[in-house]
């Protein structure tokens, strides 16, 4: 028993050191920097290593923002103050939301020289590779 009892403890001992090991990886940060606010926050990024999320500007409302190659961009809003990027495509496609002047939240699309296409009510949380949107809306009306 004391033999079996041992030759595990090794051999798990020797699973978690290898394991360890295996799970090494190496990583680095980088500062996005804001948009006129204290902070910002990354909510995606793609292959191209673009970078998507909010800031809050100088005035202290969050807004969207694309970011690449070490600089940030507002995205803008649906006519009110505040918006959120919450998904990129491969493509630099942006999906988000923004609180319009209606007042209420709409989804957004972005794309680089365009403005911002008002997708109606409801939030974007992500974009596919074909340029759909996942979000979600509490009014059935919408089609």
């Amino acid at each position: 028993m004391r033999v079996r009892l041992a030759l595990s403890l090794c051999s798990l001992l020797a699973l978690s050191l290898s394991a360890g090991r295996a799970l090494a990886t190496s990583y680095y940060v980088t500062d996005l920097g804001t948009l006129g606010g204290d902070f910002s926050e990354a909510l995606a990024v793609n292959d191209s290593g673009q970078v998507v999320g909010w800031a809050p500007n100088s005035r202290g409302y969050p807004r969207a923002f694309a970011w690449q190659n070490g600089a940030m961009a507002d995205l803008g809003t649906l006519g009110g103050p505040s918006s959120w990027a919450c998904g990129i495509s491969n493509s630099g496609q942006v999906a988000g939301y923004a609180y319009t002047s209606n007042p209420g939240y709409h989804a957004f699309l972005w794309q680089s020289g365009s403005p911002n296409c008002d997708l109606r009510a409801g939030n974007a949380s992500a974009i596919n590779e074909s340029g759909q949107v996942l979000g979600c809306d509490t009014d059935s009306s919408y089609q």
